[in-house]
């Protein structure tokens, strides 16, 4: 298992540098469909956290996927 850098950071505190920086990391191992997965599902989460007023707005939207580039090859 890889530590998550926002696992340790309250819903909160979550910015959106915070979300590229975990897309990033998951860039460097993971191809670019399962990244883009991971970031739907923080997305649904966020859009819930909103909904039930414990943040103001989800940081998770502003963020995007990079190109294939820095994705993980594919087999």
């Amino acid at each position: 298992l890889y530590p998550e850098p926002i696992a340790h950071l309250a819903v909160a505190s979550l910015r959106p540098v915070d979300v590229e920086d975990w897309i990033e990391n998951l860039c460097e191992r993971l191809a670019r469909d399962s990244v883009r997965h991971a970031l739907r599902l923080l997305r649904g989460a966020l859009d819930d956290a909103v909904r039930r007023e414990i943040i103001r707005a989800n940081p998770a939207t502003v963020v995007r996927v990079p190109r294939n580039d820095t994705a993980a090859a594919e087999d």
